[in-house]
């Protein structure tokens, strides 16, 4: 089971306060056999429990249901929900038995709202655990909203409840079912998980970094990952300059997975992002963990591979690609936009469209400033590109960055919109 020191607190709160069993038996909430089912639980040590619990599953998840579905006093609702989120993590015939129980999913996605935080949290547990077996689409949607809205994206910066929420998201996320409701949740959860990856303590950089991880084997959150949140960037970031091994390691394997499934969008934008520092992902260093040496040997050898068969215009690409330039030598070289200025004109000048689009979204000044200068290369190459460049945007945009507060996108943004006039008064 999750341990959070909040989940914790509700535990022991739970553990303290023993369940009257005969007295809920006089006052009919319980049966008889139901009391005689937990009390004898109650006599064993916990490895005799777990056995007694696998031997008896069916029965055990029957017991559950059946007195759940009275929605009884709070202690007993407490006491069951956890005995749920415990057996479930630990006794797969348990959870096997659980899931094919509707009424089981409807209460615990009810108690998500139910207004009782420990009653909500111990609720999100059992549900996680149920989940790694089995989606329930029906509670799922409940699932996401509290854990996503209420535990990771509170306004609150309260750590043990981002990572209480980032524990739970990791444990659902590894049944490949739950990634498809989770899509809907992506927008406001990824960029939280990576700014918590960058910047929260240890445990919660690590939890934060487990959800990443686990998500990076599905091919289809890889590219959104390059291509909506730009997450590279922070994974190498963190993994270089990460203290703890484990955290290096959750870096590097998100990197290499995204290498192996979606190798011809990640490996340009890896290369572009300055992951090739003296040719290596990360400065030598003695590795004790022997799976983050083979994906780091993985990764330098494929992207060295990929940089050295590169040529100037696809280094370019992977610019754009990465969403960011940068003042890498080939924006300096008046041959380089000689010679490939056929390459913008292609397909309708598709990539000069791609790089007034970045223009017009970056907020990079560095990226600005470049974009501004390119985009003056190409006119000063064919001054038919104005044209396009002010269809899609481009000549508005250049006008407002002349007056940006930073001098590099002032100057660029000036020159380029001088070498467009010229070229329409021409």
């Amino acid at each position: 089971m999750i341990r959070n020191p909040i989940l914790d607190e509700v535990r022991n709160n739970v553990d303290s306060r023993p369940i009257p069993w005969k007295g809920l038996n006089r006052a009919n909430i319980v049966t008889e056999d139901e009391v005689q089912s937990f009390e004898s639980l109650g006599k064993l040590t916990p490895p005799e429990r777990l056995e007694q619990v696998r031997k008896d599953a069916p029965r055990y998840a029957g017991i559950v249901a059946q007195i759940l579905s009275k929605d009884g006093r709070e202690d007993l609702v407490k006491y069951l929900v956890l005995f749920i989120a415990e057996y479930s993590s630990t006794v797969p015939a348990f959870a096997d038995s659980l899931v094919g129980i509707d009424e089981v999913w409807h209460c615990l996605a009810k108690m998500l709202t139910r207004g009782d935080e420990q009653i909500a949290t111990l609720a999100a547990a059992s549900l996680a655990a149920l989940t790694k077996t089995k989606l329930n689409e029906e509670t799922s949607t409940a699932f996401f909203d509290y854990v996503v809205d209420t535990l990771l994206c509170a306004g609150s910066d309260e750590i043990d409840q981002k990572d209480l929420g980032a524990q739970l998201l990791a444990t659902v996320l590894q049944n490949n079912a739950s990634r498809v409701p989770f899509r809907k949740y992506e927008q406001r959860a990824v960029p939280e998980l990576g700014r918590l990856a960058l910047t929260a303590p240890l445990q919660l950089q690590y939890s934060s970094l487990l959800v990443l991880w686990i998500l990076s084997f599905d091919k289809h959150a890889g590219n959104r990952y390059l291509n909506q949140f730009n997450i590279v960037p922070t994974l190498l970031d963190v993994a270089q300059r990460g203290v703890k091994e484990k955290i290096v390691r959750l870096c590097i394997a998100t990197l290499a997975n995204l290498v192996r499934l979606i190798p011809q969008a990640a490996i340009p934008v890896i290369i572009a992002e300055g992951a090739m520092t003296n040719g290596k992902v990360l400065p030598d260093r003695k590795w004790n963990d022997e799976e983050l040496q083979s994906d780091l040997d993985y990764l330098n050898t494929t992207l060295v591979e990929a940089f050295d068969s590169m040529t100037t215009f696809e280094e370019y690409l992977a610019e754009l690609q990465a969403h960011k330039l940068r003042w890498s030598p080939v924006h300096r070289n008046r041959a380089f936009w000689m010679e490939n200025i056929d390459e913008f004109c292609k397909d309708d000048w598709a990539v000069l469209k791609r790089l007034v689009a970045l223009a017009l979204q970056s907020k990079d000044n560095v990226t600005l400033a470049v974009a501004c200068h390119d985009i003056a290369a190409i006119v000063h190459q064919n001054s038919d590109a104005v044209q396009v460049i002010s269809r899609a945007g481009g000549k508005v945009r250049i006008m407002e960055l002349i007056g940006d507060s930073d001098n590099d996108v002032r100057y660029e943004a000036l020159r380029a919109s001088q070498v467009m006039l010229q070229h329409i008064l021409a």
